[in-house]
């Protein structure tokens, strides 16, 4: 899905035969983040959506597709 990236190639890491299988993939966001200090407000990245990039979410969304985000 057409989701914000750092530059670069994010890492693609593999579970296991169940989660390939199932059709799950870990993605390495490469998004630095802190516990335990205070940080400033920032903005990772400013999306525009086209007609395309749009279709593509209403197409995962009506798919039943899931995200889970790992920290």
């Amino acid at each position: 899905l057409p989701f914000c990236r750092p530059p670069g190639n994010a890492a693609h890491k593999w579970g296991g035969l169940g989660e390939v299988l199932g059709g799950n993939e870990l993605i390495d966001s490469q998004i630095e983040i802190k516990f335990l200090g205070n940080v400033e407000k920032t903005t990772f990245c400013r999306l525009n959506l086209d007609d395309a990039k749009v279709k593509h979410f209403k197409d995962a969304i009506e798919n039943n597709y899931w995200f889970e985000f790992f920290m």
